[in-house]
Protein backbone atom coordinates (compact mmCIF):
# COMPACT_ATOMS: atom_id res chain seq x y z
CA UNK A 1 0.00 0.00 0.00
CA UNK A 2 1.19 3.52 -0.73
CA UNK A 3 2.00 5.74 2.26
CA UNK A 4 -0.99 7.71 3.51
CA UNK A 5 -1.15 11.30 2.42
CA UNK A 6 -2.09 14.19 4.65
CA UNK A 7 -5.68 15.13 3.99
CA UNK A 8 -6.74 11.83 2.40
CA UNK A 9 -10.12 10.26 3.13
CA UNK A 10 -10.44 6.94 4.94
CA UNK A 11 -13.55 4.83 4.54
CA UNK A 12 -13.90 2.36 7.41
CA UNK A 13 -16.41 -0.45 7.47
CA UNK A 14 -16.80 -3.52 9.61
CA UNK A 15 -17.60 -7.00 8.41
CA UNK A 16 -18.20 -10.46 9.81
CA UNK A 17 -16.91 -13.60 8.16
CA UNK A 18 -19.41 -16.33 8.98
CA UNK A 19 -17.09 -19.23 8.30
CA UNK A 20 -13.54 -19.72 7.09
CA UNK A 21 -13.38 -20.39 3.36
CA UNK A 22 -16.67 -18.57 2.64
CA UNK A 23 -16.47 -18.48 -1.19
CA UNK A 24 -19.05 -15.70 -1.58
CA UNK A 25 -17.29 -13.40 0.88
CA UNK A 26 -13.88 -14.17 -0.62
CA UNK A 27 -15.12 -13.28 -4.13
CA UNK A 28 -16.80 -10.10 -2.89
CA UNK A 29 -13.58 -9.03 -1.14
CA UNK A 30 -11.49 -9.76 -4.24
CA UNK A 31 -13.90 -7.79 -6.43
CA UNK A 32 -13.76 -4.84 -4.02
CA UNK A 33 -9.96 -4.76 -4.08
CA UNK A 34 -9.66 -5.13 -7.85
CA UNK A 35 -12.26 -2.49 -8.63
CA UNK A 36 -10.81 -0.04 -6.10
CA UNK A 37 -7.34 -0.28 -7.68
CA UNK A 38 -8.80 0.88 -11.01
CA UNK A 39 -10.58 3.95 -9.60
CA UNK A 40 -9.33 7.52 -9.77
CA UNK A 41 -8.13 8.76 -6.41
CA UNK A 42 -7.43 5.32 -4.92
CA UNK A 43 -4.52 5.32 -2.49
CA UNK A 44 -4.73 1.97 -0.72
CA UNK A 45 -6.77 -0.58 1.19
CA UNK A 46 -6.07 -2.66 4.29
CA UNK A 47 -8.06 -5.23 6.22
CA UNK A 48 -7.82 -6.66 9.71
CA UNK A 49 -9.62 -9.73 11.04
CA UNK A 50 -9.98 -11.22 14.55
CA UNK A 51 -10.04 -14.95 15.23
CA UNK A 52 -13.85 -14.78 15.65
CA UNK A 53 -14.21 -13.61 12.03
CA UNK A 54 -15.00 -9.97 12.81
CA UNK A 55 -13.03 -7.55 10.72
CA UNK A 56 -12.45 -3.99 9.61
CA UNK A 57 -11.53 -2.82 6.12
CA UNK A 58 -10.15 0.66 5.51
CA UNK A 59 -9.81 2.18 2.06
CA UNK A 60 -7.98 5.46 1.44
CA UNK A 61 -8.91 8.04 -1.20
CA UNK A 62 -7.66 11.43 -2.37
CA UNK A 63 -11.03 13.24 -2.33
CA UNK A 64 -14.61 12.79 -1.14
CA UNK A 65 -15.68 12.71 -4.76
CA UNK A 66 -13.37 9.73 -5.36
CA UNK A 67 -14.99 7.90 -2.43
CA UNK A 68 -18.50 8.53 -3.74
CA UNK A 69 -17.60 7.56 -7.30
CA UNK A 70 -16.09 4.27 -6.13
CA UNK A 71 -19.00 3.21 -3.94
CA UNK A 72 -21.59 4.23 -6.51
CA UNK A 73 -19.75 2.13 -9.10
CA UNK A 74 -19.17 -0.77 -6.69
CA UNK A 75 -22.84 -0.93 -5.78
CA UNK A 76 -23.90 -1.09 -9.40
CA UNK A 77 -21.19 -3.37 -10.82
CA UNK A 78 -20.59 -5.81 -7.99
CA UNK A 79 -23.80 -5.79 -5.97
CA UNK A 80 -26.15 -5.14 -8.88
CA UNK A 81 -27.78 -2.26 -7.02
CA UNK A 82 -28.20 1.34 -8.05
CA UNK A 83 -27.05 3.58 -5.23
CA UNK A 84 -29.06 6.66 -4.36
CA UNK A 85 -26.87 9.55 -3.32
CA UNK A 86 -28.42 11.59 -0.53
CA UNK A 87 -27.17 14.19 1.87
CA UNK A 88 -27.89 13.79 5.53
CA UNK A 89 -27.03 15.41 8.79
CA UNK A 90 -23.91 14.63 10.84
CA UNK A 91 -24.16 11.53 13.03
CA UNK A 92 -26.50 9.78 10.59
CA UNK A 93 -24.20 6.74 10.50
CA UNK A 94 -23.73 6.82 14.26
CA UNK A 95 -27.51 6.71 14.64
CA UNK A 96 -27.72 3.73 12.28
CA UNK A 97 -25.02 1.88 14.22
CA UNK A 98 -26.79 2.74 17.48
CA UNK A 99 -30.11 1.39 16.19
CA UNK A 100 -28.37 -1.82 15.13
CA UNK A 101 -26.77 -2.15 18.58
CA UNK A 102 -30.12 -1.64 20.29
CA UNK A 103 -31.77 -4.28 18.08
CA UNK A 104 -28.93 -6.71 18.85
CA UNK A 105 -29.46 -5.99 22.55
CA UNK A 106 -33.18 -6.76 22.25
CA UNK A 107 -32.41 -10.13 20.65
CA UNK A 108 -29.83 -10.96 23.34
CA UNK A 109 -32.22 -9.98 26.14
CA UNK A 110 -34.92 -12.17 24.59
CA UNK A 111 -32.55 -15.13 24.12
CA UNK A 112 -31.37 -14.86 27.73
CA UNK A 113 -34.90 -14.43 29.07
CA UNK A 114 -34.01 -11.27 31.01
CA UNK A 115 -36.64 -9.08 32.60
CA UNK A 116 -36.70 -5.28 32.32
CA UNK A 117 -35.60 -5.13 35.96
CA UNK A 118 -32.62 -7.42 35.30
CA UNK A 119 -31.51 -5.31 32.33
CA UNK A 120 -31.79 -2.16 34.48
CA UNK A 121 -29.60 -3.74 37.14
CA UNK A 122 -27.00 -4.74 34.52
CA UNK A 123 -26.90 -1.41 32.69
CA UNK A 124 -27.37 1.04 35.54
CA UNK A 125 -29.74 3.99 35.94
CA UNK A 126 -30.77 6.12 32.99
Amino acid sequence: MKPMQKGCYAVIFSNQLREQGDAFYTQLSTNLRELAKKQDGYIGLESYRNSDGSGVTISYWKTQEDVLAFFMDYGERILGKQAVLCKDTPAFIANRVGVFAIQALFHTVSEMGLSVEAVDKLTGPV
